[in-house]
């Protein structure tokens, strides 16, 4: 009854270091290149058709979302994150919107990325008192760590996601 929720879901497909998301009326991530030392907005793909896409769950009952793939090196970092810290503002009162979230976490040390969260979170509260107060947040960092899967557990993969006999004390 009037309910929706924003929703982004991505999968990593190591061999081809294949990151695709679909995105659900939630803030595009960012993507750190390691090689460029650069944090960028992935963009949204580009729709043929005049029909609205991407948006939150429960708006239409029938919605087209798109996919976006994103190819990673070892060292890239994914960040997602809810719309409470693109609703955060600045200093002068004004949004800061996924590029402004894009420019503060530019100013962090990437290399660090077990602090990168809450150095970012640090700095959009010193922006302003009230920002994350009043919103629920969610924020994931991913690495590209460029450890690759045994053959053996990409064939059982199936098996452990329905349920199946499966050889369990290596995943369990």
């Amino acid at each position: 009854q009037g309910g929706f929720a924003t929703a982004l879901v991505g999968t990593f497909f190591s061999p081809r270091r294949s990151l695709a998301i679909c995105n659900a009326g939630h803030p595009f991530p960012l993507v750190y290149r390691a090689a460029k030392s650069d944090w960028s907005v992935v963009q949204r793909p580009a729709s043929d058709s005049d029909t609205v896409v991407d948006l939150p769950l429960g708006i239409m009952k029938e919605a087209d979302y798109l996919t976006t793939e994103v190819r990673l090196d070892t060292g890239d970092l994914v960040l997602g994150f809810s719309d409470a810290l693109t609703e955060s503002c600045n200093r002068d009162g004004q949004l800061l919107g996924g590029e402004g979230i894009r420019k503060l976490v530019q100013e962090l040390d990437a290399s660090r990325p077990d602090d990168l969260i809450s150095q970012l979170l640090e700095k959009i509260i010193r922006e302003s008192p009230q920002n994350l107060v009043h919103d629920d947040l969610t924020v994931v960092l991913l690495r590209v760590t460029g450890t690759r899967s045994r053959i053996k557990d990409n064939l059982l993969a199936p098996f452990r996601l329905f349920g199946g006999v499966a050889d369990r004390t290596e995943w369990a």
